[in-house]
């Protein structure tokens, strides 16, 4: 039978289920920041021609983002001359590559910043842009854990051992990809989908959660009643009044509501930010097959009618035909088993039952990614693994436990994690 989370944040998220039914050890991630250190893998092209500085930059408790501005700020250039592969934890130790482009290591030597150290690397002909890096090195440290001593041995070593048979850690996206303090990303997206550009607007802006400060969930709370029972542009001038200061996003789009169209509010974000939530939406339908696939008891080295296999860089989609061929490949370490990441190219009628029965629940066809008023925003689809790589080294101490982990890029430390603790 298998684990239902117990967890309201997780399961609106589409991470219904564990790979694992065995009791967890609870405990607590990111007490410090040091308790989280990711490193990024990766191997860059140099060349001492190239326009572009590398450096290997050493943070911790920075937002990816605002430190990316602060460089800037010191170097007098803008922050679109800063690439980096992605972002990282802000509550957490992080070592990732960033390319700046038209600088000298010279001009960044020099610079001091708190809680940061930069090593130079190279230069290269190219910057460093969103997904280029082969993955991440973790060590994550659990405290305060439920058990210890040999009961939390034995509860690890059951779950590594249940997960190893299963065939990995279940590859859900994680809570990051909706938004932690609010996950309404993929709330968002699907009001996007379904062409409620305003409806979408004022979910970003407008709706409150507990979990934030209170002066931003009360200005969200008035805005979000006003929109409910019918919004004015008296009510929207009120909310860019009362909105806090860095909230600089939703003061964007207020603004331009005030003088134009939900679609040119839309518009005043960043584009990643905008494709973001159409992504977060494919995520959540992701994750909520492959609950259902995991509730259906189904190995995930176990390629079913309907799924993928991925050979190398190659996708080969699984009919009666080749079903045999491919369990042969996956069994022996060939290729791996793969679902769709819904996009307006899927074809519905060649997905497995349950895969169209979630797309049913959540009354989503492929076609409605294809967005004629942000056509910028649809996405025609890919693949994603279902597993993902398991814990190297699981070691239990006085302080609790730690965890060493490799992971490829687009794979998250903190899904892998909340099967060994069954923690919120």
């Amino acid at each position: 039978m298998v684990r239902e989370s117990p967890h309201a944040a997780e399961r609106a998220c589409g991470m219904e289920v564990y790979g694992s039914d065995a009791d967890g050890i609870g405990g607590v991630l990111k007490a410090r920041c040091e308790d989280f250190v990711v490193r990024e893998l990766y191997e860059p092209r140099l060349s001492d021609e190239g326009r572009y500085l590398l450096v290997e930059v050493e943070k911790t408790d920075w937002d990816t983002h605002q430190l990316v501005r602060e460089i800037a700020r010191r170097l007098h250039i803008s922050y679109r001359r800063i690439g980096f592969a992605g972002t990282k934890d802000k509550r957490a130790r992080t070592i990732q590559l960033m390319s700046i482009y038209g600088v000298r290591w010279e001009d960044v030597e020099p610079l001091r910043i708190r809680d940061v150290s930069l090593r130079f690397v190279g230069y290269s002909q190219r910057d460093v842009g969103l997904g280029d890096l082969a993955g991440n090195a973790f060590v994550i440290r659990v405290r305060d854990v439920s058990v210890s001593g040999e009961e939390c041995e034995e509860r690890l070593s059951l779950i590594h051992e249940q997960l190893q048979r299963l065939g990995g850690a279940p590859n859900f996206f994680g809570m990051q990809r909706f938004g932690t303090v609010r996950p309404i990303t993929h709330e968002v997206g699907r009001l996007l989908v379904r062409g409620d550009v305003e409806g979408a607007v004022m979910c970003y802006i407008g709706m409150p959660f507990e979990q934030e400060p209170e002066d931003t969930r009360t200005a969200r709370e008035r805005l979000w009643e006003a929109y409910r029972s019918g919004l004015t542009a008296d009510a929207v001038r009120e909310a860019l009044r009362s909105f806090p200061r860095h909230l600089r996003y939703e003061r964007a789009m207020l603004d331009k509501l005030i003088s134009g169209t939900a679609e040119d509010a839309m518009r005043a974000l960043p584009i990643n930010l905008q494709r973001m939530f159409v992504h977060a939406l494919q995520s959540y339908l992701f994750n909520r097959m492959l609950s259902e696939r995991l509730r259906l008891g189904l190995s995930l080295r176990e390629p079913q009618v309907g799924e993928w296999v991925l050979v190398g860089e190659r996708a080969q989609r699984v009919d009666e035909g080749t079903l045999d061929m491919a369990a042969r490949l996956v069994r022996h370490g060939r290729a791996r088993v793969a679902l769709p990441i819904v996009g307006y190219d899927t074809d519905v009628e060649a997905l497995p039952e349950y895969a169209r029965r979630v797309l049913d629940d959540e009354r989503i066809e492929p076609e409605m990614f294809s967005l004629p008023h942000l056509s910028e925003l649809s996405p025609a689809g890919t693949l994603r693994e279902v597993a993902t790589s398991l814990p190297s080294r699981l070691c239990v101490d006085d302080e609790g436990v730690v965890l060493h982990l490799t992971l490829p890029k687009g794979c998250y430390a903190t899904v892998v994690l909340r099967e060994y603790t069954k923690s919120p």
